[in-house]
């Protein structure tokens, strides 16, 4: 790292106020998180106000996206254990628009990162192989000891969220409610009928990845949806089979989530389409069995990170029983939505 930033010229400026910037939200975050309720929004903004953008400032999360300035009176905090800040730049483009990130202190965001490379790199193999899932997946870069960024997906609302503006509480227990936000969101047949379409095969991407990757802390808040159609999941401080617990009972059986309300989108469990559902499952999934190997080095290379659920070559047995190489494709084809 001396080396580099010896001979790393101008660059080694830009990094220097990225870190400038990067510090001073850390420090923000934490005036912030220990602040009274009543007192968190003035102390946000007085503090914000004062950052002043370096010239040529690059988002550390995106290195293609240049900015100029905070602005102050869209950021706000986040009603999390952690106190997230949601950030807003505005683009030294001018016909570019803003740009939006959480700023994250007090999780390991390293566990967060790597799945979501994984993520990408399942997107890159089923791409290659002519299986587009439409996956909607975002960056996410940890700057420090539980601490980073995370890129915000615009036009896009947690499942949660869309329950409750549908029908409060009692929305979660609905199965009407996405398919209206999203009929909503594309009033023309064509569009609903496309946003459907990429509803179903993220659907069936990110059925397969959880199932693959053990995926857990699965719920509405962690799941959002783009009003394209695209669903995509967030938050992932439980991977490899390791799951929630309540009272010492695993909280959480099911492998995946697929809910009535998906169902009801898709046109129920007998209609054409959730049968385009199974069979692009199935067909994705075949390819991460062909993939075994490359997956399981990806883990492997982070066994000496000190990740909690990553820690030794023994957590990597969750990926042997879910990818079960050695099996028969047909074999294997069934397990996952338990097929006759």
């Amino acid at each position: 790292m001396e080396r580099y930033l010896v001979y790393a010229g101008e660059h080694r400026n830009r990094l220097s106020g990225q870190l400038e910037v990067i510090q001073k939200l850390n420090s923000i975050s934490y005036l912030v998180a220990k602040a009274k309720e009543a007192d968190r929004k003035k102390l946000l903004e007085e503090n914000l106000s004062k950052i002043v953008i370096p010239e040529n400032f690059i988002i550390p999360v995106s290195p293609s996206l240049r900015a100029k300035k905070i602005i102050v009176d869209k950021c706000k905090y986040m009603d999390s254990f952690t106190v997230p800040l949601w950030i807003v730049f505005e683009n030294v483009d001018p016909f570019a628009d803003q740009y939006s990130v959480i700023f994250k202190s007090g999780d390991d965001l390293r566990q967060d990162s790597l799945t979501i490379q994984l993520l990408r790199e399942m997107d890159d193999l089923w791409k290659r192989a002519g299986k587009d899932s439409q996956m909607m997946i975002y960056s996410v870069l940890p700057t420090g000891r539980n601490q980073g960024l995370i890129e915000v997906v615009p036009n896009s609302k947690t499942n949660a969220k869309i329950q409750k503006e549908a029908a409060g509480a009692s929305g979660a227990f609905l199965k009407t409610p996405l398919a209206r936000w999203l009929q909503s969101e594309n009033q023309e047949e064509a569009d609903y009928a496309e946003a459907v379409s990429k509803f179903i095969v993220s659907c069936a991407g990110y059925c397969v990845a959880s199932y693959v990757l053990g995926l857990g802390d699965r719920h509405n808040d962690n799941i959002m949806i783009t009003k394209s159609g695209q669903i995509f999941h967030i938050d992932f401080g439980h991977f490899l089979g390791n799951t929630m617990k309540f009272g010492g009972y695993n909280r959480e059986r099911a492998p995946f989530v697929l809910t009535p309300e998906y169902l009801h989108v898709m046109g129920g469990d007998k209609s054409e389409t959730y049968q385009q559902f199974i069979e692009h499952s199935i067909s994705v999934y075949q390819l991460l069995r062909k993939n075994y190997d490359i997956i399981k080095i990806l883990f492997f290379l982070m066994v000496s990170a000190g990740i909690p659920e990553l820690s030794s070559i023994d957590d990597l047995s969750y990926l042997q029983r879910a990818l079960r190489p050695e099996l028969m494709e047909e074999k294997a084809a069934k397990k996952i939505y338990h097929l006759n």
